[in-house]
């Protein structure tokens, strides 16, 4: 029996079988052509080809995808860590969850909040009243920057007023503190201010009295036409932040302008700002409104202090631990005189237990969400190297079996 010859790539031909004669006419070779040369066989121990199967490219297929399926996971994993460890830098605190004013006022909602990196901006900061959809005031703050310890600087926002309250508020964007200007007794409930991107809010309770408690039971009388009043002679203020220093008074008419309203600090002749209001008018109360002024404030702090010529309040800014003291109001024309003891501390002083305990609610889930986050990581990279050495595996198994095939083949027997 005659054994098959090697045909191309080393596989075996079938035997050849003389061609059938053409036809007359027909389109195949001629009988005198040449005929087909048959391909010499090759010699045992001479170089094989690889047979032609699919395991190269089986091979090739898990190294071809392995980058995509890495480059996905990886971003899959930046997504999520950016979306559980978004509130990991951003801390927000309410120094004081209840706050008095009086009517004809004005009152600061202390808030203040500290980032780890600029990448917290832009920042949407929206205040509602009353815990419904009743919108006060909505702001986007960026292009600030930080110092030491977090609290931002020198930012520019962007704010969109509601009508109901155009005009009378104002929010200062390093704090997110709310200035409410002309209080009215339905502007008494509670107020929640929210950070969107960051999903915090936090909530203050605002409560305003028609007349205010005088301090100094001998004030009364001491001026029949005038009437100077402080609803709060000792206020504590944070590093950074701004407060509010409340006066109000009252005239019986507007022969009381114009009137000079000047601020000093520590019992001394340094002058913090000095006014004149003047072109008041009055309402059923006696209390001033759509007053001018003229304002005159020191160097020392300048672009720091806003006096409010309605009540006479002073509202400081970026407080500084030097700013703690007594500061006091003289209404010069009126001899009238009045104290308030400022006290300023470096980190926010919560008044109960509650808003304590949401403080330190917050740091356990900042440290909740950032070992939940490493254990991920962990766990993503365990599956990669076991991915990995699964490939490599594979990969050792195709070239494994396709030695062994170039073995067999080498071991059939060759017949010349």
């Amino acid at each position: 029996m005659k054994c098959p010859e090697w045909g191309h790539r080393g596989h075996p031909t079938a035997p050849s079988v003389p061609a059938a004669p053409k036809r007359a006419g027909g389109t195949g070779r001629s009988r005198g052509s040449p005929a087909r040369p048959q391909r010499t066989p090759r010699r045992r121990g001479a170089e094989r080809e690889p047979p032609t199967s699919s395991w190269p490219r089986r091979a090739q297929q898990p190294q071809a995808m392995c980058p995509g399926r890495r480059c996905w996971g990886l971003g899959s994993l930046l997504l999520l860590l950016l979306l559980l460890g978004q509130n990991l830098g951003f801390l927000l605190e309410i120094p004081q969850d209840a706050v008095n004013g009086t009517v004809g006022q004005s009152v600061l909602l202390p808030v203040s909040y500290r980032c780890n990196s600029t990448s917290c901006f832009p920042l949407s900061i929206l205040w509602r009243f009353d815990l419904t959809s009743q919108i006060i005031i909505t702001c986007t703050v960026q292009n600030c920057s930080l110092d030491d310890g977090g609290a931002p600087k020198n930012c520019s926002t962007k704010c969109f007023t509601s009508l109901p309250h155009s005009g009378r508020v104002e929010l200062f964007p390093e704090n997110a503190s709310l200035l409410l200007r002309d209080l009215r007794l339905s502007d008494s409930g509670v107020y929640t201010v929210s950070f969107l991107w960051k999903r915090q809010s936090r909530h203050i309770t605002l409560t305003v009295l028609e007349q205010p408690v005088p301090t100094d039971p001998t004030s009364e009388g001491r001026n029949l036409g005038f009437l100077v009043e402080i609803p709060q002679d000792a206020v504590t203020g944070t590093v950074g932040q701004s407060v509010l220093l409340p006066v109000s008074y009252r005239c019986n008419s507007t022969s009381c302008f114009p009137m000079s309203i000047k601020w000093t600090f520590d019992h001394t002749s340094q002058r913090t700002i000095a006014c004149t209001v003047q072109n008041c008018s009055l309402d059923d109360g006696g209390t001033p409104k759509d007053c001018s002024i003229e304002c005159y404030p020191n160097p020392t702090h300048w672009g720091r202090v806003v006096l409010f010529p309605e009540n006479a309040s002073l509202l400081l800014q970026d407080l500084r631990l030097s700013d703690s003291g007594v500061y006091t109001i003289s209404l010069q024309h009126q001899r009238q005189i009045r104290n308030i003891t400022l006290t300023v501390l470096i980190q926010p002083v919560t008044p109960d237990h509650s808003s304590e305990g949401i403080s330190k609610q917050d740091h356990i889930q900042n440290y909740i969400i950032g070992a939940s986050s490493l254990i991920f990581l962990l766990l993503f990279l365990v599956f990669c190297v076991w991915r990995w050495g699964a490939v490599q595996k594979k990969k050792m198994r195709i070239v494994k079996q396709q030695q062994e095939y170039a073995k067999s083949l080498e071991s059939r027997p060759f017949l010349p």
